[in-house]
């Protein structure tokens, strides 16, 4: 599984003797998570146990791919992110998830650029999951388009639910034709790994 990201705390006590494997696709900065994203995001795909003995995450026995094309800040170029798909790609990932993306608006396509790197993908066999995107405020009634990446028709877009299965508030909608909502899976108040030495914590959104 490969998640570019703000890239990932590879020496997190909780993921202790995983195969992992990372690369930097920002300038000047190395693989190392700084910003606490990347970390979580992972955590939340890839599984592991806390301190506590607590389980979270989904797949505990995946080879970790991390990838950053994020800053520490937590912003990225597209090329960075282009690189990265790429570089998940060959890699053999079988799963490719980017927890990211750009505001769209209504009767805007999707990007060609991303399209084509998400076709290449497939070509080799790695499924693409990203964010829809968290602008909406559904109880003012106010919907915000699926983000790009997330829109493109060969990326699978996920929005948030409440673990009432309800969709979370902030979470966009299938506005544009292109922009379909795939999949939706919990995604509030989710508990993951975060940086050292905070270790873990819960955070919100269709990351």
């Amino acid at each position: 599984v490969a998640v570019i990201d703000t890239g990932f705390d590879s020496e997190h006590p909780d993921f202790a003797g995983r195969e992992i494997t990372t690369s930097t696709f920002v300038p000047d900065e190395n693989s190392m998570d700084l910003h606490g994203h990347g970390t979580h995001c992972t955590g939340i795909a890839c599984g592991a146990v806390d301190i506590e003995g607590v389980r979270y995450g989904v797949a505990p026995g995946t080879h970790i791919y991390a990838g950053k094309v994020l800053s520490n800040e937590g912003s990225g170029a597209q090329a960075w992110v282009l690189d990265g798909m790429t570089w998940a790609a060959n890699s053999g990932c079988r799963v490719l998830s980017m927890s990211f993306g750009s505001v769209v608006f209504a009767g805007q396509s999707y990007d060609i650029a991303y399209e084509r790197a998400a076709q290449y993908a497939r070509s080799k066999g790695t499924v693409i999951v990203a964010a829809a995107g968290n602008e909406s405020k559904r109880p003012k009634e106010i919907y915000y388009p699926v983000n790009s990446p997330a829109d493109c028709p060969s990326i699978l877009a996920v929005d948030a639910l409440y673990s009432s299965l309800k969709v979370a508030d902030f979470s966009n909608r299938a506005i544009n034709t292109n922009g379909l909502v795939d999949v939706a899976a919990p995604g509030v108040s989710v508990y993951s790994s975060w940086v050292m030495p905070v270790r873990n914590r819960f955070v919100s959104g269709t990351s």
